[in-house]
């Protein structure tokens, strides 16, 4: 007879889709602009919307190199999802 965390393995791995998204958009600017935000200024609400706090300096980099983020996001994701990313 097998233990029982041997059928649970497969859900060792299992992430949130709000975590992994705030996770890819944390590497997305840090590989875009270069630039590491914490995980709390990183926030999504159910319809997928993304929402930044930052400085304003941040702010107006992420603004200028949006679309590379976004393309970004795409590829990591494998979505062709609009992302709508906030920048407060």
């Amino acid at each position: 007879m097998e233990p029982l965390s041997s059928f649970l393995k497969k859900f060792q791995n299992f992430v949130p889709k709000e975590i992994s998204l705030k996770r890819f958009v944390k590497d997305a600017v840090l590989e875009v602009i270069g630039v590491d935000l914490k995980n709390e200024n990183i926030k999504i609400n159910p319809s997928g919307d993304i929402f930044i706090e930052t400085s304003p300096n941040v702010k107006t980099q992420i603004f200028i190199k949006k679309q590379k983020i976004i393309e970004f996001l795409r590829d990591k994701t494998g979505s062709q999802k609009n992302f709508n990313i906030n920048i407060r």
